[in-house]
């Protein structure tokens, strides 16, 4: 069993959750410099930046939003925590199940989907997904679990790719 999960309170699990979120992020930005040429989107982000994290979700129940080109790794809002999870479990899935055969995908094919499944979702009772995906992408890229591919036009995104080229 792990320090996360050990039994405590849930603002204490959250923290923790956190914490092991960072140092994976920060052990893949490490092991993973190899060859490959990082957008300047990729993580990790300033420890400041994910204790901001942990206090929002633990006591707001809403994920602050990481940038890596922003000063502090921090885009300055939040997202609530459920929609946070819907669009970030989907973009997850549309890399696994959809991608090429070099791993990549069309950020706006991840964007059309996710309003196809979700535009009539409770979570989301505006409707409109654009930022939601484009954000939570930014977000994501900081937390060094997708990435950008660079140069690409349309843009394309992949799971973090070691040093390799393989993706984690």
């Amino acid at each position: 069993m792990d320090f996360v999960s050990l039994a405590c309170t849930p603002q204490i699990y959250v923290i923790r959750l956190v914490v092991a979120m960072k140092r994976r992020c920060r052990m893949r930005h490490w092991i993973s410099m190899g060859d490959i040429e990082r957008d300047a989107h990729a993580g990790p982000v300033p420890d400041a930046a994910w204790e901001a994290d942990a206090v929002a979700r633990a006591e707001k129940g809403r994920v602050e939003i990481f940038n890596a080109t922003r000063p502090g790794g921090l885009d300055g809002w939040t997202m609530d925590l459920d929609q946070y999870q819907a669009v970030h479990d989907h973009i997850l899935e549309m890399l696994d199940d959809h991608a090429d055969d070099d791993g990549t995908i069309k950020l706006q094919d991840v964007v059309d989907s996710a309003q196809d499944r979700f535009g009539d979702h409770e979570l989301f009772p505006k409707g409109r997904l654009t930022n939601y995906v484009r954000y939570t992408k930014t977000d994501m890229e900081a937390r060094c679990e997708v990435e950008r591919i660079r140069r690409s036009s349309p843009q394309r995104i992949t799971r973090w790719r070691n040093g390799r080229g393989e993706t984690s």
